[in-house]
């Protein structure tokens, strides 16, 4: 139809276009969508409950570590929240975000500037006070084998900073460094984040 879809590492989608409509999966991982054009066909992103309908915008949509996350880089787009959460469709327009815990149904809203949305495609992620264990998610995207963090309480902490994802290691250094937090890698397969 037109739009592309830019999908990071790690990262899946199914579609289905057809005369009336455009729908896309997002199975796993983040995707940044820039979307042709047709307010005769609308175009719909769904991670698991929550879907993102836009008419010729361009957004970033992931799900970290129990995070769903949606920021808009131009246009308009509905974020339809789980039934779960029992909140009325938001609509986001260029610069705003939302951030939508699937474990508890917290919900997160601001506005940033529209260039750091879907910055990782350009090797760099913006951060604004965010659980280290989802942006620990979304750079582990970046970096061979398993990471895993050992201890809970690190991963509740938030963090904030613009991390570069040409070093996956040293991004997640930054990340934890602040809580006193270690990065191990065991093998090439398996790296440990833990406080101690």
């Amino acid at each position: 139809d037109g739009s592309i879809a830019t999908l990071g590492p790690d990262s899946a989608i199914a579609s289905r276009i057809d005369s009336t409509r455009r729908d896309v999966e997002l199975i796993q991982g983040m995707a940044f969508f820039e979307v042709a054009r047709d307010s005769a066909r609308p175009f719909a992103v769904q991670m698991d409950t929550m879907i993102a309908t836009a008419l010729g915008t361009a957004f970033d949509i992931s799900e970290d570590g129990g995070q769903f996350n949606l920021s808009v880089s131009h246009g308009i787009v509905r974020a339809d929240l789980p039934p779960e959460i029992k909140r009325p469709a938001m609509t986001l327009n260029a610069g705003d975000w939302l951030s939508l815990s699937t474990s508890d149904g917290t919900l997160s809203t601001g506005t940033r500037d529209v260039g750091q949305i879907g910055s990782w495609r350009d090797g760099m992620i913006v951060v604004e006070k965010e659980k280290i264990a989802t942006v620990v998610t979304r750079i582990a995207r970046w970096k061979r084998g398993r990471v895993l963090i050992a201890d809970t309480d690190l991963g509740i902490q938030p963090v904030s900073g613009v991390y570069d994802l040409r070093n996956p290691d040293l991004a997640l250094e930054a990340v934890v460094r602040p809580y006193g937090g270690k990065v191990r890698e065991l093998s090439p397969y398996l790296t440990i984040i833990s406080a101690f």
